[in-house]
């Protein structure tokens, strides 16, 4: 029998590793129920090498005796210090086992190598290491070794040479065939049929024998006439297991090999075993409808298989998995296009004129990042066109003090502190200060008619957001200061309730205030200045800086990256102007999440995946970058601190665009002005808000099977899910 030992166990490790390589008792030594998790897998290893290669530890015992060879090196003779073996049985695999001499190595003594992306690395050290050095010598020198390393060797290195999407070569899929995504009458009757081929009787036993249906050679056209014939290999299917040759066609002309594809006989050849539609459909149902994981799925699959009888010994995870992402490449759709709609095509270059955005912590580990090459900026900061408080209209924080106790029947403005305010309005705001004398009726409390839009109006937001600058507004504005009744014209009235609800509800509440008096002309007119000089700088182009260059990390397929972000002077800057805020506490090796857009028919345009927190940054990015246009309504559940952050770079580009937040989580914004509403606009109240958060809820079904693919497959599953969501919402319209 064999010893074990692992040196998290210190005292036995010291005991055991210093005991002579033959024993003559077992007596003394850690028994099963003392072993701990790394000797309980090191064991089955060693057991598979021990039945690779026909040895135990009797074996090794008599080898040991007649010559004298020394421990560790059981498994092959060596002509170096060092041992290498594999870790995975068969002729395909990827991990390696080095174990260098103690004496000269007790710090790396014991490493595990791995081959991905043609890059070899050690799982033990996490760093370059001396079995990385060896290897890396012995590749180039495999002469120097006996046959049986250079085989371990050989078959290490095979691993990089095969183009398999998996990664794996032993997984690699033959099939090229694309596969329908939508059913079809054809693809229906195979499904009922089910899976069937020319069956063979070998020595008693039935089996499937299935032949590729080329004719030609695609390559030189010759005709295929010689078929080479492959060993038996498993069936995976849903309710049973069949066994199948699998045949080959050889051009005789040219010497190409054409592997069987299977799509007639509804399969997915996955060279060592054969994996059915059937499944991986069920699966593909399952991933865009359910909660169900990959995995879960799998283990429910073999218990239906078990409950039938079927010995599903040879059905493993990693078989299914690997099936199922190769099924995932070959699926037949044309993803790019269902990420755009129909409805908002008409509109400039296609692209949505309302948008919702919000982010969602779907996402996948920091360290699978695929490096990218850094954005190389230009030499040009664009500069800050306004501060914070060139576009606010009270920028004095006692006097906003001041009116938000006015309004506040609780807080009950004290006599002192109305003059205070009178005195500075009349010294700083002598339009407020008409304007509260006007209305004041004896008390030190505002009367309620007027409280909202004083809140409103003194808030610390911009007043753009109140007052936006775009031509429907400023023809109303000019219509109220040349004295119009706009209760008398129900277009204007409508117009007003649409583009400015403030002063809708206001004139609502008191009639008399139309047409505009004197004193609410004064106030509202200083309003509009300021609202109107944020955006009147000319001559920006917020197209500037960096080389243009598209991310892996970014999927809009119908909204291309136009142009660059380019660099403000207001990104050295951290102000935080605003008090909201959304920060939200990471996961200490996730990525932070992805962020979507949508338009407002529910179609999702895209995703980024986020490298850092959710920030006003990522859209800011996305809607510069990708928009002629910026949107005209933008809304998100953070949309204050949005239009905050837009202001601050490129005020120009988002001149017309109004910012809103949605209706489930304006009750958490109590300092905003009631702008920011979105239940405050008439033409919004159709608009499913939620349509972004109903779909992040469906991302988070399938956030535990993501968490942990690659960068690759996570953009493939993301991709392939909101798809099939968007073919749903143009359904519903």
């Amino acid at each position: 029998m064999w010893a074990y030992t692992c040196s998290c166990q210190t005292t036995d490790h010291e005991e055991v590793s210093n005991l002579e390589p033959v024993l003559e008792e077992a007596a003394g030594l850690p028994s099963r129920s003392e072993w701990c998790i790394h000797i309980q897998a090191g064991k089955d290893i060693l057991e598979q090498l021990d039945a690779e290669k026909g040895m135990n530890a009797e074996t090794v015992f008599i080898q040991l005796e007649n010559e004298g060879l020394q421990d560790h090196i059981y498994h092959c003779a060596l002509n170096i210090e060092c041992s290498i073996f594999r870790l995975s049985g068969g002729h395909d695999t990827t991990l390696i086992g080095v174990v260098l001499p103690s004496e000269q190595f007790r710090a790396q003594q014991y490493g595990v190598l791995m081959m991905k992306n043609n890059k070899m690395s050690c799982l033990a050290c996490k760093k370059p290491c001396q079995h990385v050095k060896l290897i890396s010598d012995l590749k180039e020198n495999r002469h120097d070794v006996s046959h049986e390393i250079q085989q371990v060797l050989d078959s290490f290195f095979e691993v990089s040479d095969f183009t398999c999407s998996t990664g794996n070569a032993l997984y690699q899929c033959l099939s090229w065939e694309k596969i329908p995504f939508f059913r079809n009458e054809a693809f229906t009757r195979k499904m009922r049929t089910g899976f069937c081929g020319l069956v063979t009787v070998d020595h008693g036993s039935e089996f499937y024998s299935l032949f590729p249906n080329l004719s030609t050679c695609p390559g030189c056209g010759a005709v295929l006439d010689t078929v080479v014939v492959s060993k038996k290999v498993p069936v995976f299917l849903c309710h049973s297991i069949e066994y199948s040759t699998v045949s080959k066609q050889v051009c005789s002309n040219c010497g190409a090999v054409h592997a069987y594809d299977g799509q007639e006989e509804l399969v997915l050849n996955m060279r060592s075993y054969l994996m059915g539609h059937d499944v991986l459909r069920s699966y593909l149902h399952n991933f865009c409808r359910g909660k169900r994981p990959l995995y879960t799925f799998f283990k429910v699959w073999k218990d239906d298989l078990d409950d039938r009888g079927v010995p599903s010994d040879e059905l493993t995870y990693h078989k299914f998995i690997h099936a199922w992402y190769a099924f995932v490449e070959l699926l037949d759709i044309d993803i790019n296009r269902e990420f755009s709609c129909s409805e908002c095509e008409a509109t400039l270059g296609g692209q949505p004129t309302t948008v919702v955005c919000d982010g969602t912590s779907l996402s996948f580990r920091r360290d699978l990042l695929i490096d990218e090459a850094p954005p190389t900026h230009a030499d040009c900061v664009l500069p800050r066109l306004s501060t914070h408080r060139d576009r606010v209209y009270v920028t004095h924080k006692e006097v906003r003090v001041l009116v938000q106790n006015f309004c506040s029947p609780a807080k009950k403005l004290g006599d002192s502190d109305f003059f205070l305010l009178k005195d500075l309005t009349k010294k700083h705001y002598p339009a407020l200060n008409t304007f509260l004398i006007e209305i004041q009726d004896g008390s030190t409390v505002c009367p309620a008619p007027y409280r909202k839009f004083l809140i409103d109006a003194v808030s610390n937001y911009p007043v753009c957001a109140i007052l936006l600058p775009i031509p429907e507004v400023e023809q109303l504005l000019d219509d109220m200061f040349s004295g119009i009744n706009l209760r008398k014209y129900p277009s204007k009235w409508s117009s007003l309730h649409q583009h400015i609800p403030i002063l809708f509800e206001l004139f609502c509440s008191d009639h008399s205030l139309l047409p505009l008096n004197e004193k609410l002309t004064a106030l509202v007119m200083d309003m509009w200045k300021i609202a109107s000089q944020t955006f009147e700088a000319t001559g920006l182009q917020h197209k500037c800086s960096e080389i243009l260059s598209e991310s892996s990390r970014a999927f809009f397929p119908m909204l291309e990256k136009l142009h660059c972000r380019g660099k403000f002077a207001a990104d050295a800057t951290n102000t935080r102007p605003v008090r909201c805020q959304k920060r939200f506490p990471g996961h200490p090796s996730l990525l932070p999440g992805i962020f979507t857009i949508f338009c407002e028919h529910g179609v999702c345009y895209g995703f980024q995946v986020m490298e850092t927190c959710e920030s006003p940054n990522v859209p800011f990015t996305i809607f510069s970058t990708r928009f002629k246009k910026a949107p005209s309504v933008v809304v998100y559940d953070f949309a204050c601190s949005l239009q905050a952050y837009c202001l601050n770079r490129d005020p120009v580009f988002f001149r017309e665009t109004r910012f809103v937040v949605d209706r489930f989580h304006w009750r958490n914004h109590n300092a905003c002005p009631s702008a920011y509403n979105l239940a405050k606009y008439p033409s919004l109240s159709s608009l499913n808000s939620q349509m972004n958060e109903q779909a992040n809820s469906g991302l988070k079904r399938i956030k535990d099977q993501l968490s942990y693919m690659s960068e690759k497959h996570f953009m493939d599953h993301c991709k392939l899910f909101l798809f099939k969501k968007n073919i749903d919402a143009k359904k519903s319209c």
